[in-house]
């Protein structure tokens, strides 16, 4: 974090202002491309929206599947896929493989436009965004 005019501002948000030659509003979202935090690198950042920043998240520690959107039901003994997007959720499908409901849902991304790096662990992300 920084100060300008007496006020803390977040240093990756200053960088994008600067490349961008404007003010980012409170209501957008510094993007970290790659997802990682401390890599400040103007071509790593971009302005956003929170809900298409939140489409570029690292899959969580404590997801058991391998990624996200897909858990497995105990009572069908099935894994169910979905995707929630814009406060809706949409249902993929129900797979007896956990391959197949992992294939499924990464079919899906990109339809309901979530950003490449979506659903990957911080280790396989892109180190260096084009």
């Amino acid at each position: 974090r920084t100060v300008v005019f007496r006020r803390n501002i977040a240093v990756h948000r200053v960088i994008l202002a600067f490349r961008l030659g404007r003010i980012i509003p409170r209501e957008m979202d510094c993007d970290h491309i790659n997802g990682v935090p401390w890599d400040n690198r103007p071509a790593n950042l971009r302005d956003v929206p929170h809900r298409e920043n939140s489409a570029n998240r690292a899959i969580g520690k404590n997801n058991s599947t391998g990624a996200m959107g897909v858990h497995y039901c105990n009572s069908t003994n099935k894994y169910i896929v979905r995707v929630y997007v814009k406060g809706v959720t949409y249902h993929i499908g129900r797979f007896d493989d956990l391959s197949a409901a992992i294939a499924a849902r990464k079919a899906a991304e990109p339809r309901y436009g979530f950003h490449e790096n979506h659903n990957k662990p911080r280790k396989d992300r892109a180190k260096y965004p084009a």
